[in-house]
């Protein structure tokens, strides 16, 4: 008889760990649609009396959101890549998506919100067992 036992053994980590993956492309590809359309990030601030966004915002949005979420998905320096994430995740939250308002029809700030709970739980508990972390630290 098949059972989730048999399928995956006795390894809880590995639902923590496909949750650390699907947190890290998701934060990846975002990047890489602000890469591609960077006028995204401008038009979310519209409304905070900023005429033009500094090009070095855009940038470390970009750059953090590819490299940081790579570096969550494949599990490497998970911590500082969680914590590298936080302030653009909680002002994307409480800045930009909750003027939207709770519970709106685009759900964008529950989204947020779930990310940066994500990514502070990766920031405080690490990479999990299916990671480069984990594979450096048994090979020292």
């Amino acid at each position: 008889m098949v059972t989730k036992e048999n399928i995956f053994g006795h390894n809880k980590t590995f639902a923590y760990d496909l949750i650390r993956i699907y947190l890290g492309l998701g934060l990846f590809l975002k990047g890489i649609q602000f890469l591609m359309h960077p006028t995204i990030i401008m038009i979310m601030f519209h409304g905070y009396q900023m005429t033009a966004m500094p090009s070095g915002i855009i940038t470390a949005i970009i750059i953090t959101h590819i490299i940081g979420g790579l570096l969550i998905a494949i599990g490497g320096f998970t911590r500082l890549a969680a914590i590298v994430q936080l302030p653009f995740l909680f002002v994307a939250t409480f800045m930009i998506h909750i003027k939207e308002g709770i519970l709106s029809v685009q759900q964008n700030f529950e989204f947020a919100a779930l990310l940066l709970f994500l990514a502070m739980i990766f920031a405080v508990f690490g990479s999990g067992d299916f990671s480069v972390d984990r594979l450096y630290k048994t090979k020292k």
